[in-house]
């Protein structure tokens, strides 16, 4: 999904009114560090069993297994992040995906149309790499001596 305006009400619409088969491009949500040097990529569309950890917002650092995926509001609940209503019933809280990270792939079902993109993406990653080289940044300078 692309928006070319740079207007926030127009770029709101454009998330409000995106079509079914286009979301889930916007459920892609970003993986942990650990998971992400393991896996060679740096995002993977979320799915039902993953286990995540909330990194903004009330429930910050909130680790637990994903219970429910709302594609229509780009939302999921947690199993840990629940409220109680005054009636004494809980109730699950949505978090957004932009919220989350994922701590670990789900490992009941294998889902084979994650798998094809993992596998897209690790490719091109190592495309890439090996064209530029790693990055060096401040840390590695410091590390190796440089200064």
């Amino acid at each position: 999904m692309r928006v070319q305006s740079k207007k926030p009400g127009k770029q709101r619409k454009a998330l409000y009114t995106v079509k079914n088969n286009q979301r889930s491009a916007i459920l892609n949500c970003a993986l942990d560090e650990s998971l992400r040097q393991v896996v060679g990529i740096r995002r993977l569309p979320v799915r039902k069993d993953d286990r995540v950890r909330v990194v903004g917002g009330e429930f910050k650092d909130i680790e637990g297994k994903v219970l429910k995926v709302r594609k229509e509001k780009r939302t999921i609940t947690v199993e840990e992040c629940m409220h109680e209503k005054k009636d004494g019933s809980t109730i699950y809280v949505p978090i957004s995906i932009s919220r989350i990270r994922i701590m670990k792939l789900a490992e009941k079902k294998p889902d084979p149309w994650r798998q094809k993109i993992m596998d897209r993406r690790a490719k091109l990653w190592k495309e890439v790499t090996e064209v530029t080289g790693p990055k060096k940044g401040k840390e590695t300078e410091k590390q190796a001596g440089v200064e």
